[in-house]
């Protein structure tokens, strides 16, 4: 989401809510009303080190994370782990309500609480456990998995003296769920492959105002220019030219704004 813009943050192009905290330092958590292509067009790939979750509330997109896309419609959700490659694009004429809700992971960590990361946490964070990245009305699990966030929902209209005491109980609940229902992680090897791509994106966001070519996308990860323009395409589904063009128009018009 491409609202506010810096002159020098690469998290800024991110999302429009990057460039603002999300909550405090001692409270890192907000949700979002969104709109496509109201507020923007789309939102071109990238990632964060935030847990993202997009629950559709009316219309239909296409959501796409670590290179797997699918139209989705109300009501759906999609779960987006800190590190995970993800964009939002619209669906032919189709308009998409949504709400992006973000935290940090460390909102679920206390002090002295190391053991209890590494044996709860850590395999949600890090892929280790097979969450249902697509979540819709079909699958079982939806009505147990929607019930938390639908509840943070309702809670952040009033935000009273324990909201986030109300919160923190809730994303519990879900990492709870998330745990009992969804089996181990396949092949982890994946994940470091479309970790590749982020220093393309990174080197894209900070020399975009000067002249870019294939070439030197392809240097940032060590390949030959031919298999940087499949690999490129495989895991965006654009070509590194039209990526590149989108996001200077992406840049220009918020820059205008």
């Amino acid at each position: 989401m491409v609202i506010f813009m810096s002159e020098h943050s690469t998290a800024d192009y991110e999302n429009f809510h990057e460039a603002k905290p999300h909550g405090d330092t001692v409270f890192p958590f907000n949700i979002y009303p969104c709109s496509i292509p109201q507020m923007f067009p789309e939102v071109l790939i990238h990632w964060h080190e935030d847990m993202e979750i997009i629950y559709i509330k009316k219309g239909s997109g296409i959501i796409t994370v670590d290179a797997q896309s699918r139209a989705l419609s109300a009501p759906s959700v999609v779960f987006i782990l800190p590190g995970q490659l993800h964009a939002i694009r619209q669906q032919e004429k189709e308009q998409m309500e949504y709400e992006n809700i973000i935290f940090h992971p460390r909102l679920l960590v206390s002090a002295g609480s190391e053991l209890f990361y590494r044996e709860y946490l850590l395999p949600l964070l890090e892929g280790m456990v097979q969450i249902p990245t697509f979540l819709t009305p079909e699958d079982t699990r939806f009505t147990s998995l929607t019930e938390p966030l639908d509840a943070c929902d309702r809670e952040a209209g009033e935000k009273g003296k324990a909201y986030p005491v109300f919160v923190k109980s809730q994303l519990f609940l879900l990492c709870y769920r998330l745990l009992i229902c969804c089996p181990q992680a396949g092949n982890p090897s994946q994940r470091a492959t479309l970790d590749q791509i982020k220093p393309v994106l990174s080197y894209v966001d900070m020399h975009f105002r000067e002249k870019i070519c294939v070439a030197d996308a392809a240097r940032q990860v060590g390949f030959s220019e031919a298999y940087f323009m499949r690999f490129f395409k495989e895991v965006t589904g654009k070509t590194f030219v039209s990526y590149l063009n989108e996001y200077r128009l992406s840049r220009a018009e918020m820059l205008l704004r």
